[in-house]
């Protein structure tokens, strides 16, 4: 995945997604288990926290509940959103 598509999704939720589960299912065929796919999660949550703007409600909401949890609460909240495009 190029940097280009990673602006491009961003700013639509369904297609954001799409992407998502594309990388998700992606990451199961090469054989990742679940947690190291809710490690590599976070680790872009916190990436796409701290360096791009977000360009719907959605991922306001997003940015807004990553930014004030923990992160305990980080893991869970990738963990669920693995869940949701998987």
């Amino acid at each position: 995945m190029k940097l280009s598509d990673i602006d491009s999704s961003l700013t639509d939720f369904e297609q954001w997604k799409k992407t998502l589960h594309g990388a998700v299912d992606t990451g199961k065929k090469i054989g990742m288990e679940d947690h190291t796919i809710t490690s590599i999660a976070t680790i872009v949550g916190d990436f796409l926290s701290n360096n791009v703007n977000p360009e719907s409600k959605e991922q306001q909401l997003l940015k807004n509940l990553w930014d004030q949890g923990t992160s305990e609460e980080k893991r869970v909240m990738a963990n669920l959103i693995v869940k949701l495009v998987d």
